[in-house]
């Protein structure tokens, strides 16, 4: 009973730890990532396979719950936000009981470097899986965001947000073995050089800056009157952007004009009243401006982004979310909820890449467009860095998020993504939070929540490749491979191991 405790406790409060690490209201002090993690690992390692579970079903609970719980504030319902956090939760419970399993073999009792290696390596293939399955997966809760914020940030254009999670898996699974009852004195030692050498690595390596001329951005929130439900649709939010860019614009030097997604509240391809605002914007403007729509076919719709007056420049989200912007399997889950029909149209993913050229009075620029969630996945960044891009952009609506810690979570992963790729993003929002981000992850410009602003800043494009775009995927498969080895090896060997413990008389 004792034993159940101190699982369902520790792991609670590693999970709090963790949730108190990422942005939001109660929390972002990077440290606790370490702490959270370090009481995760400790308390699944030499405790059996259901103290194992229990401590990562009450830590995945204390973290994935209330981390996402601007699903609830999106949908209006708890259904799909505890549906949404449950399948995070299993994940990782799954990791963790087969880490409590495979603590029995003699070769880990013996030698702590690889119980140290096999939990550096595996937990962020465990989060990559979370990345990719199911549908797609979700990105949220990697534990290499918040560390933007550290002076390990040096190594991410070098290894990476794989990488980076590595990293602190490794510091933290080094913090056990410096600190638990368990571990020899050879073990203390080596754990706490784990961690010294891990963050004088950080320190001596040098970020990559980028280098070019420098454009001139403009990112323009227009904002979104409240209640959001009932403005979305009614050209109310288009207006405000079109007012928002006269008023800050009107006469301006710059190169690039930036709207967020969905900044288009009706399509100017197909209503005249839109069309009409949408020209009188680009009647003060003396340069390219790229705004969010939605484009409908019958029962299908596509999220674009779209270079006004250039038909062919248009790029269409690649990764719409499930359950958010269409239903996967329909015919199933409609049987199990009647919540599935508030969503009548399905998003259809689109089918190129997110790099667009964009001609300035510099020259063409290419933009390497990350649609709102999309920025969760490195895979897709990386993708358009490999294929030319020099400057991320990620256009974002979160009005339906309210005063949540979503937009701010979302401006971390836009931070990672500059810092690996050593270039400069911009997140713009309908309603905030937008802002512009150097190569170093730094802000040169932010707005509020629920403001009309107009963040302007002299960008400098990146041709350079930095080892994360070189690596990326290597390292993004290979843990997510080893993960999925391991953890299905060990639960195949388990009647064996448990035999093997019967007759040994554990």
């Amino acid at each position: 009973m004792i034993r159940c405790a101190t699982s369902i406790i520790g792991g609670a409060l590693g999970g709090a730890c963790l949730w108190l690490a990422f942005p939001g209201p109660a929390g972002g002090f990077y440290p606790l990532v370490f702490v959270g993690l370090a009481l995760l690992f400790g308390l699944t390692r030499a405790r059996g396979a259901r103290q194992a579970g229990l401590t990562a079903l009450a830590w995945g609970s204390a973290f994935f719950i209330p981390h996402i719980s601007w699903a609830r504030e999106a949908v209006g319902t708890a259904g799909p936000w505890l549906a949404l956090a449950g399948v995070q939760i299993a994940i990782v419970t799954v990791w963790a009981i087969a880490l409590g399993w495979v603590w029995s073999a003699r070769a880990l009792r013996r030698h702590a470097w690889l119980w140290w290696l096999l939990v550096s390596l595996t937990y962020p293939g465990v989060e990559q899986l979370r990345a990719h399955v199911p549908y797609g997966g979700f990105g949220w809760g990697i534990v290499a965001y918040p560390l933007v914020d550290s002076p390990l940030k040096s190594l991410a254009p070098w290894i990476g947000e794989v990488g980076l999670s590595i990293v602190a898996a490794a510091i933290s699974a080094g913090l056990v073995l410096a600190i638990a009852p368990l571990s020899r004195i050879r073990h203390r030692i080596g754990g706490l050089a784990i961690i010294i050498a891990l963050v004088a690595a950080a320190s001596v390596l040098p970020l990559n800056d980028a280098g070019g001329a420098p454009v001139r951005v403009a990112a323009v929130q227009g904002n979104v009157d409240r209640p959001v439900k009932q403005t979305y649709g009614s050209g109310q939010v288009l207006r405000n952007h079109v007012d928002e860019t006269v008023r800050s614009l009107d006469g301006a030097s710059v190169d690039i004009v930036l709207w967020g997604e969905h900044a288009a509240d009706r399509d100017p391809d197909t209503d005249a009243f839109a069309r009409a605002q949408l020209e009188r914007a680009e009647a003060v403007l003396d340069a390219p401006l790229l705004y969010g729509a939605v484009r409908t076919e019958g029962t299908r719709r596509w999220g674009e982004y779209r270079w006004a007056g250039h038909p062919e420049a248009t790029y269409a989200k690649r990764h719409p979310v499930p359950f958010g912007e269409y239903i996967p399997d329909r015919g199933f889950y409609a049987r199990l909820s009647s919540e599935v029909d508030q969503i009548t149209t399905d998003m259809v993913a689109g089918q190129s890449g997110g790099v667009m050229p964009v001609a300035t009075r510099h020259g063409t620029v290419n933009l390497g467009i990350a649609l709102c969630f999309e920025a969760a996945f490195d895979r897709h960044v990386r993708d358009d860095v490999q294929h030319g891009a020099e400057i991320i952009v990620v256009p974002t609506n979160n009005a339906l998020f309210g005063t949540s810690a979503e937009s701010v979570q979302q401006l971390q992963m836009t931070r990672l993504r500059a810092l690996e790729y050593a270039r400069p993003a911009i997140q713009v929002s309908t309603q905030g939070v937008s802002a512009i981000v150097r190569p170093d992850g730094s802000l040169s410009a932010r707005s509020q929540l629920f403001t009309a602003r107009t963040l302007i800043a002299d960008v400098t494009p990146a041709t350079m490749m930095t080892p994360a775009a070189r690596i990326g995927s290597g390292l993004e498969y290979a843990t997510m491979a080893l993960a999925l080895a391991w953890v299905g090896l060990t639960l195949l060997s388990s009647p064996v191991i448990a035999y093997r413990r019967h007759k040994r008389g554990d």
